[in-house]
């Protein structure tokens, strides 16, 4: 429960940040329904997800209410940026997961089909639309 009276971004109820969970804790309703809210404002065309990055970066969190506004803001900044940097990671390892495993598809396919078809021979480089009988 908010017992500040103010808007705060939540510590323990957070899927992303806590905003959701701050607004929720504010208005004294489920985080979910908030969450929901939002989703479907955003899905609708109603509200811009800039918004929720927006309210991540300068509200503050339930344990830096009384820190000045440029601190929190510095604060929030920085945790935005350490958030991006492991989500861009995290994806870029799966990334490089899924390119090396359709890589190595490859290769096993086109070794394959070249040792088991019997109609290739190697007669030597093909000049353009013919090749060497």
């Amino acid at each position: 429960m908010n017992t500040t009276g103010r808007l705060t971004r939540s510590n323990t109820d957070r899927v992303i940040a806590g905003v959701c969970g701050g607004i929720a804790n504010y208005l004294n309703v489920d985080p979910a329904l908030v969450r929901l809210g939002f989703v479907l404002l955003v899905w609708l065309g109603g509200l811009s997800p800039l918004v929720y990055l927006v309210l991540w970066a300068v509200l503050p969190t339930e344990n830096t209410v009384g820190q000045a506004f440029t601190t929190q803001v510095r604060e929030n900044l920085s945790e935005i940026e350490q958030r991006a940097t492991s989500v861009a990671n995290k994806v870029s390892a799966q990334v490089s997961r899924f390119a090396n495993s359709q890589q190595a598809k490859q290769v096993g396919q086109s070794g394959a089909t070249q040792g088991s078809s019997a109609d290739q021979q190697d007669d030597g480089p093909a000049t353009g639309v013919t090749r060497r009988l």
